[in-house]
Formats: structure tokens, C-alpha cells, sequence
């Protein structure tokens, strides 16, 4: 039976965003938020809160006093359907500023098109040693270095993954493409137990090797992988204006939009 919207923003609420998918952060379950502290790296985030009109400032201003004491940058990621309306409004009133905008997509994997199960027609090999996740900061940061969003540094991904591969290797897996035995594109794939989804990240490509169908196929083996590993549905923070038209074709549904509200001890 075909989820209806509504169903599917269920189901991932309570898989994605309710639940403790970060195995290298401390995460909270608090009576109106769900949301983790990366003490190595000095940053937190909300993924979820279930607000109202008449609790919602009293709720932030908890959730502020938490944030002070550890003193980290912190987003709040706020969707579309979140409540209240207004919340957003309300965030910026506390000294959040509102940052990225991104669609989320969901693919029920049986309803994942033919092309998406198909062998790779390009190079891709999984990042095991630290060789390749050398090339993989090394790509990233030629990708990301000058994007507004990102906060890119020269070493970002192998101080992010490279602990987390060594120590939880079976809750992600990072892919880089490579043409004639250049790393041009990556992405990773993660997974978290008892959880039936699989979320990917990145599937960025160097702009000289775009429009070459890369993206599509590395979707295609992380798909295949989560398919593999027995997961129902693949799901993806998409860019509105270069990952989504993708994914939309590709039979991605749009459940929501998230905004990041970020929070800097700096700020007033």
C-alpha cells in the first residue's frame, strides 16, 4: 500500500527525527525536544520539538539554557509542518538566525526505479584507509570552500568520519567516484539499528565532471546497499535548486522543507 504524505512524515518523525540515530553524540529525549551535543567537536543540534502556541517560548527559552551551558553553536532544524506556525518567528526573536533551506525526500526503495538498481557505469569504491579519506577531504573541500552554507575546513570529513568509521564502521559507508583514477565525487550513506531508513549525504561532484549522470549512480549504490541491508525507505536533505529536480525524477516524494536555525554563543 502507497504511504500518503502525512503517513510517510509519520514515520520518518519518528525514525529520523525522535529517535537517537548519532552514535557519536550525546543525545537527549527532553518532554519537548529531541536533540544531541558533539562534544569533540564542539556544536549541537535539535531535530525535532513538539511546540504550541502557549508553550513555545517558555520551551525555547529551556532549550537556550541548555544550549549556554556548553557554549557550542547550535541549529535548531525546523520543518515546515512543526508547530507553532510561528515558530520560526519566534526562534529569531531568542537570537536565532535562520541559515539553509533544504527539501526533504523519501524514496520507498520498492518503488525505486529500474535505473536505480542498475550496476554503477562509472568508478565507485567504498573509503576504507586513510588514503582515500585524504581524497575524500580533498574533494569536499574543493567542492564546499566557497559556499556561503558550508563551513568547509581543509581536513572536515576525515576528523568528522574517519573515528566514526573506525568505531561504528556498520553505521555508514562513504563512497568516492573516480575518473581515470582521479576522485572527482562522494556521498556518503548511514543507517542506524531497528530504523528503516537510510539517510544519504553529500553526492557532490567537482564541477568540471558534472552532468556526466555521477550523481544519479552514486544514489543508485547507496540505494542498493540500504535495499541489501533490509531498509524501506531512502531519504535525503536536498538543495532546492540542483539535488531536488533530481530526486524528483528519480521518484523522490517531497515530505517537508527544513530550515536551519543556527545559534552562535556570540549571539546577543
Amino acid at each position: 500500500m502507497t504511504l500518503t504524505i502525512e503517513a510517510l512524515r509519520q514515520e520518518y518523525d519518528h525514525y529520523q527525527r525522535k529517535s537517537d540515530t548519532e552514535p557519536s553524540a550525546e543525545s537527549f529525549r527532553h518532554e519537548h525536544f529531541m536533540y544531541h551535543f558533539w562534544h569533540e567537536f564542539e556544536s549541537g543540534a535539535l531535530s525535532y520539538s513538539e511546540l504550541d502556541a502557549n508553550n513555545a517560548d517558555d520551551a525555547i527559552q529551556e532549550m537556550l539554557e541548555i544550549i549556554k551551558e556548553h557554549g557550542y553553536p547550535f541549529e535548531w532544524k525546523l520543518y515546515d509542518y512543526d508547530t507553532p506556525q510561528d515558530l520560526g518567528e519566534r526562534l529569531a526573536k531568542y537570537g536565532f538566525s535562520a541559515d539553509e533551506v533544504e527539501a526533504v525526500m523519501v524514496l520507498p526503495i520498492a518503488d525505486a526505479p529500474a535505473q536505480l538498481l542498475e550496476a554503477p557505469q562509472v568508478d565507485i569504491r567504498k573509503v576504507t584507509t586513510p588514503e582515500m579519506f585524504r581524497q575524500l577531504d580533498e574533494v569536499y573541500y574543493e567542492i564546499w570552500k566557497d559556499d556561503p552554507f558550508s563551513d568547509a575546513t581543509p581536513n572536515k570529513m576525515s576528523e568528522w568520519l574517519l573515528p566514526r568509521h573506525e568505531t561504528a564502521p556498520d553505521s555508514l559507508s562513504i563512497y568516492l567516484v573516480y575518473v581515470d583514477d582521479i576522485p572527482v565525487s562522494y556521498g556518503r550513506v548511514e543507517f542506524a539499528p531497528d530504523n528503516p531508513f537510510a539517510s544519504i549525504w553529500g553526492g557532490s561532484t567537482l564541477p568540471a565532471y558534472r552532468r556526466r549522470g555521477i550523481y544519479t549512480q552514486l544514489v543508485a549504490v547507496r540505494l542498493q546497499e540500504a535495499k541489501a541491508r533490509g531498509c524501506k525507505y531512502l531519504q535525503v536533505d536536498a538543495r532546492m535548486d540542483t539535488s531536488m529536480p533530481i530526486l524528483a525524477k528519480l521518484g523522490f516524494l517531497h515530505i517537508g522543507t527544513a530550515t536551519a536555525y543556527n545559534w552562535s554563543p556570540d549571539a546577543k
